[in-house]
């Protein structure tokens, strides 16, 4: 419910169990691939009735978690009419979410379509009216950001750079959450996809001994990405085969800290790129609600972020990076 529980109760209803005995057909993938990450669905009749690739992970974590939709059918048509729209889930489902807890606490009274948790065919009424910009559609289709700005709500909606949050509550992560902050881009889960080590660590929660950790795998998925590679494959390509790879397309003899090298650069890089268009320190923070309100996971544990350990984190990361202590490249 747009971040305020760390848990569902009826996720049962949407998991990967749900998926599989309800709505898939068979599992595909890019030709030849082992991993077939791909679930081809069909609901054959009734209000969801579709056909399609998905949902994947993050579209159920956005629909079914973050506008509390308890019906796997409703989320694969959700996911449907987005892919049609060309519209992207995660960010569609966060908007929705802020839509919703908007209405709820009478931040915007001119609503025309009654919508709420877990009612999924008033959320497909809302996304069709952001994919043609009618009525409260026209804002919302701008980002969270210009929402948030337009009828002030900045003490609810959950952005960073204007970019929605991943499937993943940054208060339930230390490292990872500095990914979220730091990246050009915003909260994304790809561009250190450290979430999937981090989670599995003893000390997940603790602050030290993270950033780099973090670091080393975010120059790393800055090398697979310029490799234009699968990151389902992230977990076979370590820093000896990455090495291995370039050397054997470049006739090349390099070593792994040569690479580890060209990745900081092309990081900052694209940190000179924001800082230009006007980014800084001040960009790099979770919003104010993850400071301020925790969540409960599903074992009972009380999850927040301390900002001055954040901050902490921040500092350390500049200076592994290079850059100043407003994050500027020198």
């Amino acid at each position: 419910r747009y971040f305020k529980d760390g848990h569902s109760e009826y996720s049962e209803n949407f998991n990967a169990d749900a998926m599989i005995n309800k709505i898939m057909k068979k599992r595909v993938g890019c030709w030849n691939c082992p991993f077939t990450c791909g679930k081809y669905v069909e609901i054959e009749d009734g209000p969801y009735q579709c056909s399609l690739e998905g949902p994947e992970y993050e579209t159920i974590a956005s629909f079914g978690g973050i506008c509390d939709v308890r019906d796997i059918k409703a989320i694969a048509k959700l996911n449907d009419l987005c892919d049609r729209a060309g519209i992207d889930t995660i960010s569609a489902g966060n908007l929705v979410g802020l839509a919703i807890e908007a209405k709820k606490r009478n931040k915007i009274s001119n609503f025309k379509i009654n919508i709420d948790y877990n009612k999924p065919m008033e959320i497909l009424k809302f996304l069709r009216k952001i994919i043609h910009r009618e009525d409260l559609g026209e804002d919302f289709a701008k980002g969270t950001k210009y929402v948030a700005e337009k009828y002030n709500l900045q003490d609810i909606a959950m952005h960073v750079k204007g970019l929605e949050f991943a499937g993943y509550d940054p208060r339930a992560f230390r490292g990872f959450t500095l990914s979220y902050g730091v990246a050009p881009e915003g909260p994304t889960h790809l561009r250190s996809a450290f979430h999937s080590i981090e989670k599995d660590l003893p000390n997940y929660l603790s602050y030290e001994d993270k950033v780099e950790p973090m670091i080393e795998q975010e120059d790393r998925m800055a090398i697979i990405d310029s490799l234009i590679v699968c990151k389902f494959i992230r977990n076979i390509l370590d820093w000896d085969t990455l090495i291995e790879i370039y050397n054997t397309i470049f006739d090349e003899n390099k070593n792994i800290e040569y690479l580890r090298d060209f990745a900081n650069r092309m990081i900052t890089l694209s940190r000179k790129f924001n800082v230009r268009e006007g980014f800084s320190r001040k960009d790099d923070y979770m919003p104010d609600r993850v400071f301020n309100e925790s969540i409960i996971n599903k074992y009972g544990k009380k999850l927040s972020l301390d900002r001055k350990k954040y901050d902490k984190m921040l500092d350390e990361y500049y200076k592994v990076r290079g850059w100043s202590k407003q994050g500027i490249p020198e």
